[in-house]
């Protein structure tokens, strides 16, 4: 990895990427369509942390541990890379937790564009979110980095309309919260931390391989005796614990507030 400036960067001013990244003629991403458990979705201008090699990333998802300040380094590094292009595999998409054990589910389209943004808010449609209420597209968009109204987005080829999943399943579809934007900013913070899902451990599917506590940068996730234990109170719930987890035995779920406001949202499991 090699350590660049970001002079454009709003909270990640500086960061190391692969060393191939800043040695290249045209960059083409290539995204796949699926929900994410602390973004609600993940496409093209998410696909961008990818260029942040091994453990950087976590140590991402615990600097900026929120969806405003997570969404802002996103868009930083997507300030810096500036894609040629983004061709997205929308064939089998895939729909629930968004992660290791997500479902995949079958869309049927290849979306492709030079706009991420555009390209980003069109797949969002067609899996039933509302591009608006994605905090990366709507903060790419102030930023002046793509198109995000439908109207003003061009689609050559097949209509988008026609590959509309009305019942895609999200891990928690946005809109109940996101109308706090009227209040400060550490208030809102401390409700959307209320209301994410806690990491927790199935204890018989674990088999103690350790992957969890190596990734884990905020030193929350310990090796016990049968499995290992999970100290939600140093948690920063980036869920790297469990993406990583070959068992499926890290599981979401979501606390009382959560639970009261999201009666029909269900743990990853």
């Amino acid at each position: 990895p090699v350590s660049v400036a970001n002079h454009s960067g709003l909270v990640m001013k500086r960061f190391e990427i692969a060393k191939a990244c800043v040695a290249f003629d045209h960059f083409i991403s290539l995204p796949k369509l699926k929900t994410h458990c602390h973004l609600y979705y993940t496409g093209a201008l998410k696909n961008q942390y990818g260029v942040i090699p091994g453990l950087r990333k976590a140590r991402g998802h615990m600097q900026y541990n929120t969806k405003e300040r997570f969404a802002e380094m996103l868009v930083d590094v997507n300030a810096f890379l500036r894609p040629d292009f983004a061709i997205m595999d929308g064939i089998h998409a895939i729909e629930g937790s968004g992660s290791r054990d997500g479902r995949p589910r079958k869309v049927g389209v290849v979306l492709g564009s030079h706009d991420l943004v555009a390209l980003d808010a069109t797949a969002a449609r067609i899996i039933a979110l509302d591009p608006e209420r994605l905090p990366v597209l709507t903060q790419a968009s102030r930023r002046g980095l793509g198109t995000l109204q439908g109207n003003e987005i061009e689609c050559i080829g097949d209509d988008p309309e026609r590959f509309v999943v009305p019942d895609f399943v999200h891990v928690t579809k946005p809109g109940r919260v996101e109308h706090l934007g009227f209040l400060p900013r550490f208030i809102r913070e401390r409700v959307y931390a209320a209301l994410l899902q806690f990491p927790h451990v199935d204890t018989e599917r674990c088999t103690r391989c350790g992957r969890c506590v190596d990734i884990c940068q905020a030193d929350a996730v310990t090796l016990g005796d049968e499995s290992v234990h999970i100290q939600h109170g140093r948690c920063t719930r980036c869920y790297c614990c469990h993406e990583v987890c070959p068992d499926n035995a890290i599981y979401l779920s979501s606390g009382r507030l959560g639970r009261l406001l999201f009666p029909q949202r269900e743990d990853s499991r």
